[in-house]
């Protein structure tokens, strides 16, 4: 899919100011995130297919917490990605962007973002 037919921002986020989202008791990095939409790593083995249904809670570096629910859409090596139908307001989204502006300055500084292809 194209960046740009997508219908919502996505938030990509540094490794070290990633949020992670909670299934039961285990922690999952997020690689970006939007109010519908969110990549996830998922090294730590996360026993999904496709079409499961799936809820969990994301926590924010701020300890703020949203609730979400969706479904799995895609599997691609460790990156899962899901699509939300109790997603992140678009009012925390706008919170995330201001956060990271007034961190880094940018959206973008690509050593600090997780790797995609290479990582171990």
């Amino acid at each position: 899919m194209n960046i740009a037919d997508r219908n919502h921002f996505r938030i990509e986020y540094p490794r070290e100011v990633a949020p992670v989202v909670i299934f039961k008791t285990l922690a999952y990095p997020i690689f970006n995130l939007s109010e519908c939409g969110v990549l996830l790593d998922g090294k730590k083995k996360l026993k999904v297919k496709p079409g499961q249904k799936v809820k969990g809670t994301v926590v924010f570096s701020d300890g703020e917490k949203a609730s979400i629910e969706g479904s799995i859409v895609r599997i691609a090596d460790y990156k899962i990605a899901l699509h939300l139908t109790t997603g992140i307001s678009f009012q925390k989204i706008m919170s995330e962007q201001r956060f990271l502006l007034n961190k880094y300055g940018t959206f973008k500084q690509p050593d600090l973002y997780f790797k995609r292809d290479d990582d171990d």
